[in-house]
């Protein structure tokens, strides 16, 4: 058998499509209904294509999470009126749904071409935080606000099912609760997204979540924060290679001093290899240091953006400028002295925006062309208009 995520020959094991981690929080779901192949089965969902050490190491950290996440704030019932504030990981949240719609999609033998190498790679390395560009995460809490009570539905505290209709419109107009009458919508229209590869709504008791993947080559992705996890890739599998040659040249350097000890290596030899030895290993442990330094760096860097974006979002449009709105994206004003240009008195100013420090600000002929292309927007609105 071949490992469905590093790829090796081994012995399959059992991996359960959905954590039994998760799957143990609620012991009276122990009915599998498996719609696909019109079957239901008292046992877990499972698949056997994964290797024990996939399984048992480099994935597991993945069901950890989740089951801490989802008995954290998600085992209790809540009403419409709630108000749920969670801390979570996001990244950690697209390696959970990914790694069960991959297992999902296996045990229905359907095509997993978008689960390439770098996706394996992405679930199996721990070290890996940088969010997915083409993974998108939406979630909510699963409320029931139908004059229908919960029992006359039967137990739906754990579900999940592949690629939803996406609606523009409610299929609901009216509900009259006083007589229970419901009015459908006859214009539902549903929604088509060219760019969308997959996607996956899950429900775990409270929690509902939805998992949408994106095309990687699609033009609409912002490729800034994949650039910036590739690098931290690359530096890391540099960092790997580095401490591997360290180890490695520990164990000559006790090669040599054994065969020193016995005679089979002269003092002369011994002292000229050990020095080279020693000589590298310092190269490489300098280098090591510096390395992880980078490496650091690069991760703040990338949640400091990741953060100020976050923070654009929440102001979408800005028609006043206030003390706060300064204070949430601005971390100083640098007000340099002044120069003369172009027989203009000028004062250069750098604004240090919170978390990413100075945005390079466009240049005079760029905001020229800004500004005319402008002009050519607002001209071609008002012959439509006309």
């Amino acid at each position: 058998m071949v490992c469905a995520y590093c790829g090796k020959e081994a012995k399959g094991t059992k991996e359960h499509i959905v954590s039994c981690a998760i799957l143990d929080l609620f012991p009276e779901c122990y009915i599998t209904f498996d719609e696909t192949r019109n079957r239901i089965h008292e046992s877990d969902p499972m698949v056997k294509d994964v290797c024990a050490d996939c399984n048992n190491n480099r994935i597991s950290y993945i069901d950890s999470y989740a089951k801490d996440f989802i008995a954290r704030y998600f085992i209790q019932t809540y009403s419409e009126n709630d108000r749920v504030e969670i801390e979570y990981d996001y990244t950690m949240i697209q390696k959970m749904l990914l790694k069960y719609a991959y297992n999902d999609m296996r045990s229905h033998k359907e095509d997993c071409s978008f689960f390439d190498e770098e996706i394996k790679q992405f679930l199996m390395n721990f070290d890996d935080t940088i969010p997915k560009e083409n993974i998108t995460i939406l979630c909510g809490i699963a409320v029931n606000v139908s004059p229908v009570p919960d029992a006359m539905f039967g137990n739906l505290k754990l579900r999940w099912g592949k690629n939803p209709f996406f609606y523009s419109n409610s299929t609901i107009r009216n509900i009259n609760y006083e007589t229970g009458q419901i009015i459908l919508n006859e214009d539902i229209e549903r929604e088509n997204f060219p760019d969308l590869k997959i996607s996956y709504v899950f429900r775990f008791n409270s929690v509902q979540f939805l998992l949408l993947c994106w095309d990687k080559e699609s033009n609409k992705l912002d490729k800034s924060s994949e650039e910036q996890r590739k690098e931290i890739a690359k530096k890391r599998r540099e960092l790997a290679k580095s401490e591997k040659r360290i180890a490695e040249l520990d164990i000559l350097f006790q090669r040599i001093y054994e065969d020193n000890v016995v005679g089979k290596l002269s003092d002369e030899r011994f002292a000229t290899m050990s020095a080279n030895y020693e000589t590298e290993q310092k190269a490489l442990k300098e280098s090591l240091v510096q390395l992880k330094a980078n490496i650091e760096m690069q991760n703040d860097k990338a949640a400091n953006v990741s953060e100020f974006v976050e923070k654009v979002r929440r102001y979408t449009e800005i028609k006043e400028l206030t003390p706060a709105i300064i204070n949430e994206f601005i971390d100083c004003i640098m007000v340099s002295k002044k120069q003369m240009i172009d027989e203009k008195t000028v004062y250069p100013i750098d604004i240090y925006y919170s978390g990413i420090g100075i945005i390079n600000a466009p240049s005079a002929e760029e905001y020229e062309e800004m500004f005319q292309e402008r002009l050519k927007q607002k001209h071609s609105e008002k012959e439509k208009t006309a």
